[in-house]
This record gives structure tokens, sequence and C-alpha cells, in this order.
């Protein structure tokens, strides 16, 4: 009967039903396997070879060390002692294969890794294979596999991907295998080596780099232990860390007896221990009800927020009729400008903070489990959640607009080096909807704008041409210089056009063409965000369009050949 009704709910397609029962799903799952799960194989021995019983006993101690501030993975308590998941695993191979671990205390990762190529330690219980590493290092099979994120304050928008951080700063641990992939595969990116997690979030805290880049899990337990809880997760890397044991490359016997190892502990001890170590960082959130009320709070206070602004406005419409004086009627304006304004700066950091948790959490029960249903509900969540956190993000956008708060910095840009990156921020979009973008300007063209803004606005007619778009269609990009040295860029899609009414309501607040009744994401308010930017560096934004004949937004602003 349980399930019957489970199933009911599930067809209610409400995203707060949805975190319950994935929690459901996951507990009841994690429950059944122990439940269930074969007792014999938790106590499987490991068949060696006659040579691999030799080499263990001519070899009865093996001198280890690992890095002590990289926790839940692993690290040093207040003891000195060796915590976190890899120990699990060490205290594995310490019971199955009969021998002692011994661990070489007061090392940093950086001299932990040198004395592994020195010799003078044995194995490093958590290393990520890379080119570099191999030569002096043998790796066992993966065992453990955690996503590589990007990192910045809440207050600067979504990073998207890698591309987006060219020519910015970046910071990464000194020594980490992150290090070597973005050398080798993103020289563009300026890195900044920081001696630890701790030091590269502090250094984004203060406004010192743009962002940090590391371990999904390991980077969000620090942001936790630092408080530095206005730091969350802007954007995805196409790495993960896929953590190995590294032994000395003259032990290769080594190799394949730990990963005899590895492969006898039951997949579902694995996962229990990497949920026990995990939950050091997010126990609070383990909670469905928890997560229900988090969820329901900032859609609450989301809500509240614009029943609050739309019922300020009316009353200022009021009060503008009732008295006579427009200073009185500016004065009042001005006033609820800055009420907002106050209201959203202390807003902010409380609807985006439950998000990011929610965010983050859905990854983690991504990488925890392989069950297609609790997978899919997972990922329901976290694309709900970015839409979400898109619309506050968008309303505190366009508030700092009103209330005058926004500045800008004009500057001669080239126009190509901007299109770059908007096009690498919208190219999974548009391979995702099998979209052909054909960009044809002079690459000499440049332009006088606030880059951060423009970018924004680019961006937004991109994703609109690539969103709206018919499958298999395009997108054309071109420029044309019109009248008073002023240049118009057209961006122009294949898709089903506009009507004279909805082009008249295009540039409203909420106003959609109709798309809030198709399963298009968007918030209504990027049109209108992007004419107000434009506006403010003396530049115009507009439409032509027909129905069934596609549209084309262009934007003008100054420009100016480069000689």
């Amino acid at each position: 009967m349980i399930f019957e009704k489970i199933y009911l709910y599930q067809r209610e397609n409400s995203i707060q039903i949805k975190i319950m029962l994935m929690i459901f799903f996951l507990h009841a799952l994690l429950f059944a396997q122990d439940i269930f799960a074969d007792e014999s194989s938790l106590t499987r021995s490991i068949k060696l070879t006659v040579k691999e019983q030799i080499w263990l006993d001519n070899h009865p101690v093996i001198r280890y060390s690992f890095d002590p501030v990289w926790a839940p993975i692993e690290y040093a308590n207040e003891a000195g002692e060796h915590k976190g998941m890899s120990a699990a695993y060490i205290a594995h191979a310490t019971e199955k294969l009969g021998v002692e671990f011994k661990y070489e205390r007061g090392l940093s990762w950086n001299q932990a890794m040198s004395q592994l190529n020195s010799r003078d330690i044995d194995i490093l219980p958590a290393i990520q294979k890379t080119n570099d590493r191999q030569a002096d290092i043998n790796f066992t099979k993966s065992y453990l596999s955690i996503p590589i994120s990007i990192f910045s304050n809440d207050h600067k928008p979504y990073i998207g991907q890698l591309s987006a951080l060219y020519g910015k700063k970046v910071a990464v641990v000194e020594g980490y295998a992150i290090q070597e992939l973005l050398v080798r595969n993103h020289p563009s990116i300026k890195l900044v080596l920081v001696p630890s997690i701790e030091a590269g979030l502090k250094q984004v805290n203060e406004g010192k780099i743009d962002t940090f880049i590391g371990n999904l899990v390991v980077t969000s337990y620090y942001i936790r232990k630092t408080h530095l809880l206005h730091i969350r997760v802007a954007g995805e890397t196409p790495y993960r860390n896929k953590l190995s044991m590294g032994i000395r490359k003259d032990w290769p016997e080594l190799v394949t007896i730990l990963e005899k190892v590895i492969d006898i502990i039951p997949d579902d001890e694995k996962t229990n221990i990497f949920q026990d170590w995990a939950s050091i960082q997010y126990e609070h959130q383990v909670d469905g009800i928890l997560i229900f009320k988090i969820f329901l709070g900032v859609v609450i206070l989301f809500i509240s927020f614009l029943m609050w602004n739309i019922s300020l406005k009316k009353e200022i419409r009021k009060r503008k009729q009732a008295e006579s004086g427009l200073v009185i009627a500016k004065q009042l304006a001005e006033s609820a400008n800055q009420a907002k304004s106050r209201f959203l700066s202390s807003m902010s950091h409380e609807l985006r903070t439950p998000l990011n948790s929610i965010l983050g959490f859905s990854e983690l029960i991504k990488i925890e489990t392989d069950d297609s249903e609790i997978l899919e509900s997972s990922q329901e969540i976290n694309d709900a959640g970015k839409h979400l956190l898109e619309l506050i993000n968008q309303v505190l956008d366009l508030a700092k607009i009103e209330s005058g708060t926004v500045s800008q910095a004009i500057a001669q840009y080239n126009l190509s080096d901007i299109l770059s990156d908007c096009l690498s921020l919208t190219k999974p979009l548009a391979d995702e909807k099998l979209i052909l973008v054909d960009v044809k300007i002079d690459s000499a063209l440049t332009v006088y704008v606030d880059r951060t803004s423009f970018k924004q606005i680019v961006v937004n007619l991109l994703s609109n041409a690539i969103k709206y778009n018919v499958s298999n269609g395009q997108v054309n990009i071109s420029t044309a210089i019109v009248a008073n040295n002023t240049l118009r860029l057209n961006i122009a899609d294949t898709g089903k056009g506009l009507s004279e009414a909805q082009k008249k309501h295009l540039f409203r607040s909420f106003d959609r063409a109709g798309a809030e009744n198709s399963s298009i994401e968007g918030t209504g308010l990027g049109l209108m965000i992007s004419k107000a930017l434009i506006e403010m560096m003396n530049g115009a934004i507009g439409v032509d369009s027909k129905l069934e004949q596609g549209s084309c937004f262009w934007v003008e602003i100054q420009t100016e050949a480069i000689k």
C-alpha cells in the first residue's frame, strides 16, 4: 500500500515531494543492503598468489602518509591520527593483508609526494593518476570518483564552465592534480597557487582572486568549517578526482595486492564508507523533512518578496496620485527603493545559501548511488534548484538596477573576444538542441561597453535564440554599422517568431511571450534586465520578428574600428 502511495505522489511532479522521496529511496536502498547483504561477503579472504604472499612476508611494514588537510577524504585530527575515507581503506588493507601500515606523521601533501618519489615512504592511499605522476608512481585502479567544481563569491554570476575563466585569476592548491590538468589543457587561465583549500577560499572571499577550483565534497566541507558561507558552487569542470592508491615505482607487486584489497570490499561497504565520512559535512541535510522545510522556506521568502515588491509599487502609485507635488513623489520613490535595496541585501544570502546546499546535496547523492530512479530524482532537484537560483539572481539584479546601485565601467573592448566568451558559455545548450551557430563579424570591431553588463546581455540573447529555436535550427550572428558611428549586433534565430501583440509586451517583467506554458525553462526577466543594462550604456535593444519566420534580436552600441 505504501509503495502505491509513493507512486501516486511521484506523479504529482512536486519538487518538494521529490526531495523527500529521494531521501526515502536512498535510505531504503542502504537499509535493504544492510539487511540482505551476504554476510559472508564481508569476511571474504584475499586469494594471493605464492609470489605475492612471499613478497608480503618480506615486507611486513609498509610506510605511508596522506594529505592532512583534505577532509573528509583524508585528514589528521587534533591527535595527529589518520582519519577519513582513505583511513577506512587502509584499515581494510591492514586487516586483510596482516601487515603493518605505518603512518609517517607531520608531512604536508607536497612533502608526502616528494617522499614517495624518493621512496622514503611506500604508498599514498588517495591520489589521482596524472601523466606527470606516472613517471615516478604506480597506481591501483580508482576506488572513488568525485567532481571537481568551480567556486566563487555568491554575488558573482554563474560561471558555467572553464572557458569563462580564461584571463582570470583562479586559485588551486599547489601540487594537486587539478593544477597539472589546467596547465596542460587550459593555459589561458591565470593560476594562483595556494598552500591549502582554506587559503584559497579566503582569497576568494576577500576578492583577491576570482574563483577557486577544487574537489566538490572537500571544498564544500572547508567552506562550512571556515564559515565562508558567501562562497558557492559557480560552475562545473569536465574533471573528477578519480582516486587510487599510489605506490612507489619499484614495488609493482604491491599494486596487484592492494587492488585485490579494493576488489574484496563489497560495494555496500564502499557506499557506507563514503556516506559515513561525507556526513560530517552534510549531517544537517540528511533529514528529508529538513530539506523540505528549507526549500519551502526559500520559496515562501521569494514569493513574499515579490508580493511585497508589487504592493510597494502600488502604494507608490497611490501616493503619487494623491500628492500634487512631484518632489514628494520622488522622495517617496527613492525612500522605497532604498528600503527595497536594504531588504535585498539582507535577504540575498538567506535565499541563496539553502539553495546552494540543496544543489550540493543532489550532486552528492548522484555520486553515492547508481539507482536510476534516485539519479533521475536528484537530477530533477538539481535542475529545479538551478532554475530557482537563476530566478533569484535575476530578481536581485533587477532590483539593483531599479535602485541605481549597479555601477558600470565603460571601456573599449574587441567584440570578437566578448562573443567568444559568450559562445563558450552557450555552447553546451546549442549542442544539446543541435543548433548551429554561425558568426559573421569583422574581427577588428570594437565596442564601448561595460564588459560584464554587455556580456550578460549577449549571453541572454544567445540563450533565448537557442532555447526558443526549433531542433536542428540555426542562429546567425552578424553586425552592421548604423548612423552616428553606432554598431548593431544582430542575433537571428530560425524559431517560431513573434506576433505583433507579443512584441509589444516582450520587454516587461515575467513576460515570456507564451513560453510560460511550454517545457522551456525561463524567468521572463532576462530581456527586461538586458534593456535596462544596455540603456545605462547609452545603447538600445529591439527585435524584428514575424510568426513562423524566426526572430532577430539586436543591440545597438557605440563603436570604433581598430586603427
